[in-house]
């Protein structure tokens, strides 16, 4: 299945770009097999919003599913 996977300007350390597009994902990949997949470390992506709504590592995705990935913030 595809899946489209955004990222913010935060993600240039791993990624050349903001928008991958995973074409070969399995039927049952997860969220963080996306993130995975597209080169991002688990412990770097904060937030991650499926079509518009909240939604946990866990969460299994399907064909064309978009996902932004929101990093994790820390400041004092």
């Amino acid at each position: 299945m595809t899946i489209t996977v955004e990222t913010g300007s935060w993600a240039a350390r791993w990624l050349d770009q903001r928008v991958i597009l995973l074409t070969d994902m399995p039927a049952d990949a997860t969220a963080a097999d996306a993130i995975l997949a597209a080169g991002i470390p688990q412990d770097e992506a904060g937030v991650i919003v499926r079509n518009g709504t909240l939604i946990p590592k866990d969460h299994r995705l399907s064909h064309g599913d978009v996902i932004k990935i929101h990093p994790i913030i820390i400041g004092g």
